[in-house]
């Protein structure tokens, strides 16, 4: 009948080939059921998520958006005088089709919203730093 014998690391460490246990008995190492412990975790979790990943098979092809309209118009209301000026003269600078409407907003095209909001927050910063 085989034994179990559980060593510890210093005692494990402290064994020459020679003192090694008899055929007749089985040596279990700590940190060698932790490993096996660990393989048989990982396999299963590789196993789930293998398992889970189905390939879709009915793929629906959504429309192709145009993209916003080349002629639709956005406008926005800066109230800080110094602010406005700055502002207008970067969508100048950067040649920015903008436009002053009778309510005293800005008027811009929405094809160029990502320059005028990066424009208006660089006015800003440049602003806010300056007080």
């Amino acid at each position: 009948m085989n034994s179990v014998v559980l060593m510890d690391s210093r005692q494990a460490s402290s064994l020459s080939i020679n003192s090694m246990p008899s055929c007749g008995e089985f040596c279990v190492f700590p940190t060698r059921q932790w490993f096996h412990k660990l393989l048989k975790a990982t396999l299963l979790l590789l196993t789930l998520l293998l398992a889970s990943c189905v390939k879709e098979t009915d793929s629906v092809s959504l429309p192709l958006d145009p993209g916003p309209d080349t002629l639709a118009t956005d406008s926005f209301v800066m109230r800080n005088p110094e602010i406005r000026e700055d502002l207008l003269k970067q969508l100048d600078i950067h040649r920015i089709e903008y436009w002053v409407n009778v309510d005293g907003s800005i008027g811009f095209f929405v094809r160029d919203t990502s320059e005028v909001d990066r424009l208006a927050n660089e006015a800003i910063g440049v602003y806010i730093s300056l007080q």
